[in-house]
């Protein structure tokens, strides 16, 4: 599975990526939300797993995840909201 992981602390980003990495999975690695969206815009992911306070552009609905919405195919989940937009 290919995985954009977009995530601005370093040491979580690479606890996370090392063991989605050990799962046999491709990761790219985003530091802040332009940098994420700039890849998810070019990239094919199977999945993105977003930070959602980050610099530069938040991943909060009215940043990151409300430039993908419109997006053919895309479907977000929220873990802290308990929110599952199709």
């Amino acid at each position: 599975m290919r995985i954009l992981l977009i995530e601005d602390e370093s040491r979580v980003a690479q606890f996370v990526k090392k063991g989605l990495l050990e799962e046999g999975h491709v990761v790219d690695l985003a530091r802040d939300g332009v940098e994420g969206l700039a890849l998810a815009s070019v990239g094919e992911y199977d999945v993105i797993v977003l930070d959602v306070m980050l610099p530069g552009k938040s991943g909060f609905p009215t940043g990151f995840l409300g430039d993908l919405s419109n997006a053919p195919g895309t479907a977000d989940f929220s873990a802290s909201r308990g929110h599952r937009k199709l």
